[in-house]
C-alpha cells in the first residue's frame, strides 16, 4: 500500500521537475530575446538619429 503510493509520488515528482526544467529552459529564452530586442531597439534609436541628423539626407554626398 505505501510502496503503491510512494512510486505514485516518485512518478509526479519526476513531472514536477520535467515541468520545472522546462520552465527555467523557457524562461532564460525570453530573457535572451528580450536582451536581443533591446539590443535592436538600441540600434534602431541610434540610426533614427543619425538620419534625424540629415546624415542619410538625399543629395549628402559622401566619397
Amino acid at each position: 500500500m505505501y510502496r503503491a503510493k510512494l512510486g505514485e509520488l516518485g512518478v509526479g515528482l519526476s513531472e514536477i521537475n520535467a515541468n520545472n526544467d522546462k520552465l527555467h529552459h523557457f524562461h532564460n529564452e525570453l530573457v535572451e530575446f528580450k536582451l536581443l530586442l533591446e539590443k535592436a531597439g538600441d540600434l534602431f534609436a541610434s540610426a533614427r538619429s543619425y538620419t534625424a541628423r540629415g546624415s542619410f539626407a538625399a543629395g549628402s554626398t559622401k566619397s
